[in-house]
């Protein structure tokens, strides 16, 4: 008789085995028909072909696709194969930026910060910088840096701009390693560091091109601080910077 109940249970729990992984097979075919749409969509964006990806991507971002959201939400606010809509922007960059989206947070700020399509808000703006800076985006932790280097929206507090600077410096953002550079040469929220100021600023330069709006700031910062250093400060400098590039 306790045979009979082992070999039945264990059939009972072979079928529920079965059954959990008949619906994780199922989930992931289903995860994957996703992403494949989703890719065949960004397809279509990167030929400029807005309505083919809009058609693709809209269905997409209903589903809940956090990445779709924001690239509808770019197509409604840029106007691109659908006529221009701030507000369905706003709407779409806003369920993106509830599941965790850096990207959609940081657009929904850029938008309050220029008053696209919405009243500008500085304080509205620093709010979402600071939620998309906080999940790594580089663009953000700059504009936050500026914030509050500048004090828009924001008390003004040079140490959480040089710390913000340095984070989007630390991931390869030109403008930031300027404006951190002239934080250390001017010694504002940092001890002042010619040497370290002079690393910052090269490596902006270095990574920038001669069109760039900050170009022509950025040599003749680096050259101001040429003639402030001895050359063994100069060595030392490009010695750091050499050191940063090759970690980085």
């Amino acid at each position: 008789m306790t045979n009979g109940k082992e070999v039945f249970l264990v059939h009972c729990i072979q079928k529920k085995c079965f059954s959990i992984m008949g619906l994780l097979v199922v989930s992931l075919m289903l995860a994957g028909a996703t992403e494949g749409r989703y890719q065949e969509g960004i397809q279509f964006l990167n030929f400029n072909d807005y309505p083919k990806a809009h058609d693709i991507l809209k269905p997409l971002a209903e589903e809940g696709h956090m990445r779709a959201q924001t690239q509808i939400a770019h197509l409604y606010r840029n106007g691109l194969g659908v006529e221009q809509d701030h507000t369905l922007a706003r709407h779409w960059y806003l369920k993106a930026a509830q599941q965790g989206s850096a990207e959609a947070r940081f657009h929904l700020g850029k938008m309050y910060f220029e008053g696209d399509g919405v009243p500008k808000d500085f304080r509205r703006a620093f709010k979402w910088f600071e939620l998309a800076a906080r999940k790594g985006n580089a663009t953000a932790q700059y504009r936050l840096g500026a914030m509050y280097e500048l004090s828009q929206g924001v008390i003004q507090n040079y140490a959480k701009a040089a710390y913000w600077y340095q984070q989007a410096a630390n991931q390869g953002m030109p403008q930031a390693q300027f404006m951190l550079a002239d934080l250390y040469y001017k010694g504002q929220g940092v001890p002042q560091d010619l040497v370290l100021a002079h690393m910052w600023v090269n490596l902006a330069v270095k990574t920038s091109r001669p069109a760039d709006k900050d170009y022509n700031d950025m040599v003749l910062l680096r050259d101001k601080l040429e003639r402030l250093m001895s050359a063994n400060q100069i060595r030392t400098a490009q010695n750091k910077m050499d050191a940063w590039q090759s970690v980085n």
